[in-house]
């Protein structure tokens, strides 16, 4: 089997699906290839492929003012009217992606113009 196969699908594991992956990736981690008898037990080695290749995932809350929570739904009707669907996570995480490619002397105007609020939950 050609190594260079194998690593090339293992990088992008985290995107395929179970019926995506080749029978020699999968005897490459120690199962078996395709057939009626263990499709089953195929299948089940798949999943568990896909599962340990993705990103793990952190948790976290923040508090921001009224004005800055309705730029993010400002932001998802502007992606639907152009066909796109985002959550408010997505909209955050792209939000990032775009500040960590400006300048820094755009970042830093941008980050002078946030307004500093108190952090922690609000109380009513």
């Amino acid at each position: 089997m050609n190594a260079k196969v194998v690593k090339k699908q293992k990088m992008t594991l985290g995107k395929a699906k179970p019926k995506d992956i080749s029978d020699e990736v999968v005897e490459a981690f120690g199962g078996n290839t395709v057939s009626e008898k263990n499709k089953a037990e195929t299948k089940a080695v798949r999943k568990k492929m896909v599962k340990t290749a993705k990103a793990q995932v952190v948790r976290d809350s923040f508090t921001m003012p009224e004005d800055d929570y309705a730029l993010i739904e400002k932001t998802k009707s502007r992606l639907m009217k152009s066909g796109v669907l985002l959550n408010k996570a997505e909209i955050l995480r792209a939000g990032l992606h775009a500040l960590n490619h400006m300048s820094s002397k755009d970042l830093l105007a941008i980050s002078e113009g946030v307004e500093k609020i108190k952090t922690g939950r609000p109380k009513e």
